[in-house]
């Protein structure tokens, strides 16, 4: 993978695991990851083999919020 295509995506994953994020500000930074991730696999920054490692991290990622808002919110 391109070091700087690297390098924003993992500053962009690591704003979306922020805690107290709101919904609207992980469903933000969760799609500049997806863009990223599209842009670099089309331009040649990323292989299909790391786009879908990108992508199955940002899956999980996006469990991960998802379980914490709904713990938050059963307290």
């Amino acid at each position: 993978m391109d070091r700087e295509v690297e390098r924003v995506l993992t500053q962009a994953q690591a704003r979306a695991r922020e805690p107290g994020l709101e919904p609207a500000e992980f469903a933000s930074m969760y799609a500049v990851c997806v863009g990223i991730i599209m842009g670099a696999a089309a331009a040649g920054g990323m292989t299909e083999a790391e786009a879908q490692e990108a992508r199955a991290q940002l899956m999980t990622l996006d469990i991960l919020y998802q379980i914490a808002r709904h713990t938050a919110t059963v307290r």
